[in-house]
């Protein structure tokens, strides 16, 4: 299918099923010329699985469609871009992993980094989600702030799957970034190690404890500091302990 007149297509339908309650202030322009077209989460959820098969047997097409409805200024074009780059099989992941790392980097109010990387990679994920763990090594190892971010979001994502079970991927990756985790990711930083917390305990008090005695960098020794409520009782004085011979200059 022709790229724009899919895109054409979609956005009738969209404005279709767009919610009529919805009144611009006087002066505004309509909510089809808008970023937001306010259409209910089933009517998405519902054209997602509609597509489904067709990105699954047309990829290619499928990526040159995503491609022009992420130039659509309707934010709900860009949440089906993403969804159905979840969809992409998996020969095309780097294909894939290039709109990501494209897309994440613009701003928007509606959806975040994290939103687009669950949808996006949701066929990596189930099927290969080491190769989402490699690729989130790179983004963390670039000299790109953008790049890091959207790294130790990846990582975010995979420490809180329920199914993976590659946690010592994840510490190891988490080595080589976590001495020079800029500031401005701190709180990435912090979600990193509680999912990690919540998915292995004895795991990550037993990295949180090992850093702080052999590598006490500014970034972990903020995050444990953060992270003391949320140890457990037994181990939380000694964590303080080890604390207190590094205080924050």
């Amino acid at each position: 299918m022709d790229p724009e007149a899919f895109r054409k297509d979609l956005k009738k339908l969209i404005e279709q099923y767009s919610n009529l309650s919805y009144k611009p202030g006087k002066g505004a322009a309509s909510s089809i010329q808008s970023s937001e077209l306010h259409v209910p989460p089933l009517v998405l959820r519902a054209l997602e699985v509609d597509l489904y098969q067709t990105v699954r047997e047309h990829p290619q097409a499928a990526l040159n469609n995503c491609d022009f409805l992420w130039k659509d200024p309707n934010n709900e074009m860009h949440i089906v871009a993403f969804k159905m780059l979840g969809n992409i099989p998996l020969d095309h992941q780097q294909e894939v992993f290039q709109r990501i790392e494209q897309w994440a980097k613009e701003p928007s109010e509606v959806y975040s980094e994290k939103t687009i990387l669950l949808n996006a990679t949701l066929t990596i994920r189930r099927n290969e989600p080491d190769k989402l763990l490699e690729k989130a090594k790179e983004w963390c190892q670039s000299t790109f702030l953008k790049d890091q971010s959207i790294g130790l979001k990846a990582l975010i994502i995979l420490a809180e799957e329920p199914s993976y079970i590659n946690l010592p991927g994840i510490f190891h990756t988490l080595e080589g970034i976590l001495p020079k985790t800029p500031p401005v990711l701190q709180s990435d930083l912090f979600d990193l190690l509680l999912a990690l917390l919540e998915k292995s305990e004895i795991e990550t008090i037993f990295f949180v404890r090992q850093k702080l005695e052999q590598e006490p960098s500014k970034p972990i020794i903020r995050t444990a500091r953060k992270l003391l409520p949320y140890f457990p009782e037994s181990t939380r004085q000694s964590i303080q302990t080890v604390l207190r011979n590094h205080p924050i200059k």
